[in-house]
């Protein structure tokens, strides 16, 4: 049985070599993009699952706001966290669920995967990105609260830019950075020599 299985393996993997010799290069780019698009789709997929299933980490709501909490008092504010809510003097803000970043990390998560980068490169970028992200998620948290307490800022358009735009730009923004890291890398390492 195994030896029928590893000839039906070796098989497939035979016509997917003639299949990608056969193709030019433009038909080749075309094939590896339909292969990022449906790899990302499926490693997304999770996200829809979570939010159909309705499940939610009050956990991660809490921390978020306790971290962000912490920062602002350091800022100056006067802000307590009971929860998942922040309370400041003109503003009450709970943190959803959607407000933790978990989207967005799923996201970025799916896209470098998706690359079909080395498993080396693809874990340094999680190890690495994730931490930027939820870094990034907190910032965006407090820099709402203390812009709409400090310099009274509209709270909407605060969350409508920040909140729903901000991270996907991060997210986008981190993910070229690691796309790229090894060309910045070796410019930086260069740079470095020429000194």
């Amino acid at each position: 049985m195994a030896g029928i299985i590893q000839e039906a393996a070796d098989d497939a993997v035979a016509r997917y070599r003639r299949f990608r010799e056969s193709l030019t290069a433009h038909q080749e780019g075309l094939f590896d993009t339909l292969l990022f698009l449906t790899t990302f789709t499926v490693l997304a997929a999770p996200v829809y699952v979570v939010m159909a299933a309705g499940w939610e980490s009050s956990t991660l709501r809490t921390v978020n706001a306790s971290i962000s909490t912490v920062i602002l008092s350091l800022a100056g504010l006067d802000v307590t966290s009971y929860g998942s809510v922040i309370d400041a003097q003109s503003l009450t803000l709970d943190v959803s669920w959607d407000s933790t970043g978990w989207k967005s990390v799923m996201a970025f998560t799916a896209l470098v995967v998706a690359t079909g980068a080395s498993v080396r490169k693809t874990l340094g970028g999680i190890i690495v990105g994730v931490p930027v992200l939820l870094i990034a998620n907190i910032g965006r948290i407090t820099s709402m609260v203390y812009l709409v307490e400090v310099y009274g800022v509209s709270y909407d358009m605060l969350h409508d830019i920040l909140w729903r735009w901000g991270l996907t730009v991060t997210v986008l923004a981190v993910w070229i950075v690691w796309l790229y890291s090894d060309q910045l890398h070796k410019q930086a390492k260069k740079r470095l020599l020429a000194y």
